[in-house]
C-alpha cells in the first residue's frame, strides 16, 4: 500500500493548494436542521401530481404540502420504482421560517421508501440544499426533510 507523503513536484503542490483554496467548506458551526413530517394523501392535483398535506412535528408546528410527479411516461406508472420530481411547501409554525423546495429522486413504492434531494427555491435560505427521506404507509407519508448547513463563505 502506497502512503501519501505530499506533493512530489512544484506543479502538484500548486495544484493541491489551488484545490484546497477553491474548494467550498461546510459551515461546521451550523448543524443540519431536521424537520420531521407526517402527511396524509390528498389526491391528485391539476398537474397530475400526487399530493399530501400534513404537519411538521417540531416545536411550534407548521404545515407541509408535498406534490410528487413521476418523471417517466404514464406507461411506467405500474413499475415499483419511480424517478420523481417533487415540490415541498413548508408553511411556518411559531418561530419558524417558510420555504419552498424543489427536489428530485426515487420512490420505491414496493419498499415504501423515498429519497429525494434538491434546493430551496423560494423563501428562507433560498439556494440551500435539502434532502427528504420518507416512508409510505397505507398511502400516507412520514419522514424527515433535512436542511443542510450553508457553505462557508471564503
Amino acid at each position: 500500500m502506497k502512503r501519501f507523503t505530499g506533493p512530489q513536484s512544484p506543479f502538484h503542490a500548486a495544484l493541491l493548494s489551488l484545490v484546497l483554496v477553491a474548494a467550498p467548506a461546510w459551515n461546521a458551526a451550523e448543524p443540519p436542521l431536521r424537520l420531521p413530517v407526517e402527511a396524509a394523501f390528498n389526491g391528485v392535483d391539476a398537474t397530475a401530481s400526487s399530493v399530501w398535506d400534513g404537519t411538521l412535528r417540531v416545536a411550534g408546528g407548521g404545515h407541509v404540502h408535498i406534490a410528487i410527479q413521476q418523471v417517466e411516461t404514464p406507461e411506467h406508472a405500474a413499475e415499483p420504482v419511480w424517478h420523481v420530481r417533487s415540490r415541498w411547501e413548508v408553511e411556518p409554525g411559531t418561530g419558524r421560517h417558510g420555504f419552498v423546495a424543489d427536489l428530485e429522486g426515487m420512490v420505491d413504492w414496493k419498499a415504501g421508501v423515498g429519497h429525494l434531494s434538491g434546493v430551496i427555491t423560494e423563501g428562507w435560505k433560498k439556494g440551500t440544499w435539502v434532502v427528504a427521506d420518507t416512508r409510505f404507509t397505507n398511502g400516507d407519508v412520514a419522514g424527515t426533510l433535512t436542511v443542510l448547513p450553508a457553505l462557508a463563505q471564503h
